[in-house]
């Protein structure tokens, strides 16, 4: 089997839907440029300001490992935080326009897969490799402020009703399944109960 063959193996039986894109059509450079359709109101641009600021954006960046392997971008931790001072203006102007404007590049969208082998499993099977899919970095710092931002301000004021779980700390699965399953066995003794054969 070829090497791209392989590949198309991998993401085939990993992740169905997956189109596999290893150089556009007349190369990177001629690649289209997509443009948001609209520009944010004020209201967004003033939430974009809280949710990124200088010193969330600097304590994001540096709480990355620095040599964590980029993604398609080419990006790695250590990049954008020794150039900090020298990025800073320009990825804050970013990201608050992303956040505003509703807008993901299209090259945040593009995620790279590796492929690990899984430990005692031979290699000659596409199940015994994990795919891990590596983003950008630019979106995980976005992704990181934003779960700041819903964690520490929006869930304190507003928070979740007790059965929602999402973004709930120290929920387990083995938790979340026994609740369910203890509100459905009791759903059903109610339903049983109410149930008269005719």
């Amino acid at each position: 089997m070829t090497e791209k063959g392989t590949l198309e193996e991998l993401l085939r039986v990993h992740i169905p839907s997956s189109e596999m894109i290893l150089e556009p059509s007349g190369g990177w450079d001629g690649l289209d440029l997509e443009f948001p359709k609209g520009t944010g109101s004020r209201e967004d641009w003033a939430l974009s300001r809280r949710v990124i600021s200088y010193d969330k954006l600097k304590w994001a960046v540096f709480s990355f490992q620095s040599y964590k392997s980029p993604g398609m971008d080419g990006i790695m931790p250590i990049m954008l935080q020794q150039g900090f001072e020298q990025l800073a203006g320009k990825l804050l102007m970013l990201l608050r326009a992303s956040l505003a404007v509703g807008y993901m590049p299209i090259s945040w969208r593009h995620t790279r897969v590796v492929f690990i082998p899984k430990p005692g499993k031979p290699l000659t099977q596409a199940k015994s490799l994990c795919p891990i899919s590596l983003m950008s970095f630019i979106l995980k710092i976005l992704e990181k402020l934003l779960d700041r931002h819903i964690r520490g301000g929006v869930l304190v004021e507003k928070p979740l009703h007790p059965n929602q779980f999402a973004h709930s700390a120290g929920i387990l699965r083995k938790q979340l399944f026994s609740r369910c399953f203890t509100d459905w066995k009791s759903a059903w003794k109610i339903e049983r109960l109410r149930w008269v054969p005719s």
